[in-house]
């Protein structure tokens, strides 16, 4: 499925991954803050899926343009 536009493509990944990060890693509802633990989980959980996000995109752009990635290796 394709974006129609960036930003939406932008906005339905920043959704799914802020749901899909707060799933796995609140578990407590006793506090309006998040504990340390919980915290730390978010940010591994955005962290790796910005990267792999990153690196699938890096892949898409060399499939779709292989020149580019010659570009890249000679910098």
């Amino acid at each position: 499925m394709a974006c129609l536009a960036r930003g939406a493509c932008r906005v339905r990944l920043y959704t799914w991954l802020s749901h899909r990060c707060f799933s796995d890693c609140v578990t407590t509802f006793y506090r309006k803050t998040l504990g340390k633990r919980e915290g730390d989980c978010v940010h591994a959980c955005v962290r790796k899926y910005t990267l792999a996000t990153n690196a699938s995109a890096a892949s898409f752009n060399k499939l779709a343009d292989p020149s580019a990635a010659d570009d890249e290796d000679d910098g």
